[in-house]
C-alpha cells in the first residue's frame, strides 16, 4: 500500500520455491561442514572423512533437493488454527494422554493424511525420557521470541495497519482490554474460580507480579 492505495503483488505466492531450495540446500550442507571441522559430527564406521567432503560437494552441487512449499491458503481461519496450536496451546493437550507410569507414556495423536484421506486416531507408547524430550522441543531458546510480527502487523506499524482496515471499511484495532485472574478462569468450563479466601473469606487480590527472570522464586 502506498499513498493509500493498494498495489498488486508482481507473483501469487509468497515463497519462490526454488529459491528457498537453494537457500536451505546452502544452509544445510555448511552447517555440516562446520561440524565436520569442528569435530562434532559423527561419522558412520564405512564412510571416511575425505568421501564425507566428497558427498557434501556432491549434494551441493549436482542433487536436486525438493523443498515441500504448501498452497496457501483460501481463508485465514485455517492458518490461525494451525499456529495457534503451537503458539498458545503447546505440543499436546492433557485429553490426549491415555495412561502414564513410571515406564511408559501413552498418548493419542492424529497422524498425517494425505489430501482426501479421513483421519484416524492412533496411539503411541514412549518411555518418559522420550516423552520429555518430544515435549521439550516446542520450547524456545531462552530470550527467543515465539510470535514475531512483520509488515503491517508490525508493531511500529500501527498507523499503517489502520489505514488499510479504514479501506477495507473496517474498525480500526484496539488493544485487548486487561483482565483480572478470575475473568481469565472462567473462560473454561468446569474450572473452579475463587473469588474469596477459603480460611477468613476475604476478598483475592492480586498484590503483586512476579518478575521473569529465568530462575524459581
Amino acid at each position: 500500500m502506498k499513498d493509500g492505495m493498494w498495489i498488486t503483488p508482481r507473483r501469487g505466492h509468497f515463497l519462490p520455491a526454488k529459491v528457498v531450495m537453494l537457500l536451505f540446500r546452502g544452509k544445510l550442507v555448511d552447517a555440516l561442514r562446520k561440524l565436520h571441522a569442528a569435530q562434532q559430527l559423527r561419522l558412520p564406521d564405512a564412510m571416511s572423512p575425505e568421501r564425507f567432503t566428497s558427498l557434501l560437494n556432491r549434494l551441493g552441487r549436482k542433487v536436486k533437493w525438493n523443498v515441500r512449499v504448501c498452497s496457501r491458503y483460501a481463508h485465514g481461519r485455517g492458518v490461525s488454527l494451525y499456529l495457534a496450536r503451537y503458539v498458545k496451546g503447546g505440543p499436546y493437550r492433557n485429553t490426549q494422554i491415555v495412561r502414564a507410569s513410571p515406564r511408559e507414556v501413552v498418548f493419542r495423536y492424529t497422524p498425517n493424511t494425505e489430501a482426501g484421506q479421513p483421519k484416524r486416531c492412533a496411539t503411541l507408547a514412549l518411555t518418559p525420557q522420550s516423552f520429555l524430550a518430544r515435549v521439550l522441543q516446542h520450547a524456545p531458546e531462552p530470550g527467543r521470541h515465539t510470535v514475531r510480527y512483520y509488515g503491517l502487523y508490525a508493531h511500529a506499524c500501527a498507523e499503517g495497519l489502520n489505514a488499510a482496515r479504514a479501506l477495507h471499511r473496517q474498525a480500526p484495532v484496539e488493544p485487548p482490554q486487561p483482565i483480572d485472574w478470575q475473568a481469565y478462569l472462567r473462560r473454561f468450563p468446569g474450572a473452579l474460580v475463587a473469588t474469596r479466601c477459603p480460611q477468613c473469606q476475604a476478598p483475592l487480590v492480586r498484590g503483586a507480579l512476579i518478575p521473569a527472570t529465568g530462575h524459581p522464586p
